[in-house]
């Protein structure tokens, strides 16, 4: 019968001692003077780059030759990742965002104007990458990278 998913569900534990583990910091600092009243904050974060790969299409044919038959599904090619999974990474992403706002109050109303800076440090960091390997040389060309600078001035009003 075509069409037909037989699905095993079964425990993880089966399949070994496998753990995914948070191994940063979390630090909140929250101070109150309520005869400033000021705001700040900020943000910085530390990641690693991402995970690179190096996706090569390896022709139908030259699969053929060294399984003895050709690839199973009727594919073209067949896509191998010539790189370790989890030996290569990418650029560390450090980013910080910074914010200072003011409360000012008049005439029972409260108005907040604030100055948020984000990407304080003007990093540029790859974030993506061309994981496709090829003999052309485009293997790892960046495809995005972390946005520049951005100040932004806002203002709330409360009646």
């Amino acid at each position: 019968m075509s069409g037909r998913i037989d699905n095993l569900t079964t425990l993880a534990s089966k399949f070994g001692d496998e753990y995914q583990y948070f191994s940063g910091v979390d630090i909140t600092v929250s101070v109150r003077i309520p005869k400033v009243d000021v705001q700040v904050s900020g943000v910085f974060q530390s990641k690693p780059g991402a995970l690179l790969a190096a996706n090569y299409a390896v022709p139908a044919a030259v699969i053929a030759q060294s399984l003895g038959r050709p690839p199973s599904g009727n594919v073209t090619n067949v896509t191998i990742n010539l790189v370790a999974p989890g030996t290569m990474y990418g650029d560390r992403i450090n980013q910080l965002d910074f914010r200072v706002a003011k409360l000012l109050r008049f005439s029972g109303k409260r108005a907040m104007v604030a100055l948020d800076l984000y990407n304080a440090l003007n990093g540029n960091p790859i974030l993506t990458y061309n994981n496709s390997f090829n003999p052309g040389g485009t293997w790892l060309i960046p495809r995005s990278i972390l946005t520049g600078r951005l100040y932004r001035i806002s203002a709330e009003f409360n009646f």
